[in-house]
């Protein structure tokens, strides 16, 4: 699991910490340069996850470098549309 979001977010550190509680090799990471090949060695599954404040741009740029490595990219991007969504006002 990658966590992505700033060195100094709790956030984000706290999305790390959890996953890696529950059994998930998890690395902190703020961008796509931080990731060492040899963390997807044997790995099948990459989950990305990312502190409130992280840019989309951010996001997509550690996607595309996951995808470059031989891992499908999310189905719809990395905000998936719910076109049956209607917000409650």
């Amino acid at each position: 699991m990658f966590a992505i979001g700033g060195r100094k977010s709790s956030n984000t550190a706290r999305l790390a910490e959890v996953a890696s509680h529950m059994g998930v090799e998890s690395h902190h990471i703020e961008r796509p340069d931080d990731i060492q090949p040899e963390w997807l060695d044997g790995k099948t599954t990459v989950g990305v996850t990312a502190g409130a404040s992280t840019p989309d741009q951010v996001i997509q740029q550690v996607v595309d470098t996951i995808a470059g490595y031989g891992y499908a990219p999310p189905q719809g991007g990395i905000r998936a549309v719910d076109p049956s969504y209607v917000p409650a006002y």
